[in-house]
């Protein structure tokens, strides 16, 4: 970014030496807007088409917690059988963003209990058959104010 800002305004100093009148005004807009499409597809533009991490997804909905309901436990459903997820990094992850304060735990299928659901949101892959299969059989009470986000990350780490 700093290199694109120091091209930027070279070649906008070298307009103005060469155009002083409407040409600089029209130049000027033209590369003013090239280089703010250029800002939009590099932070933007590549996560549309490229998408976002597991962990990525994971870590917004931790910030997002802080930011809306701190009280909230964050729990991320995996099947007995998913090992190709690495959920570990998250918690290195949540210390860099400074998200510790947030409760985060991992919960296999097998040992989901209502009783372990109070004031939680429940994040699961949208691949992971076994824990959608699971949650969808989950009958808690109403009071236990549970939420369920499933997550669509293009790549799984």
């Amino acid at each position: 970014m700093p290199f694109g800002f120091a091209f930027a305004g070279i070649a906008l100093y070298e307009l103005t030496k060469k155009f002083r009148d409407k040409k600089f005004i029209v130049s000027s807009v033209v590369l003013l807007l090239i280089f703010l499409l250029n800002i939009y597809q590099s932070q933007i533009g590549v996560f549309k088409e490229a998408g976002y991490t597991g962990t990525g997804l994971i870590i917004k909905s931790l910030q997002d917690a802080k930011e809306n309901n701190p009280e909230r436990k964050i729990t991320l459903l995996l099947s007995d059988y998913n090992t190709h997820y690495n959920y570990q990094q998250v918690y290195t992850i949540q210390q860099a963003y400074g998200l510790e304060n947030i409760r985060f735990e991992t919960i296999r299928a097998s040992q989901l209990q209502c009783s372990m659901l109070k004031q939680t949101d429940i994040l699961l892959f949208d691949n992971d058959i076994e824990a959608k299969n699971v949650i969808s059989h989950l009958v808690c009470p109403p009071h236990y104010n549970l939420s369920i986000k499933i997550l669509s990350p293009k790549i799984y780490q």
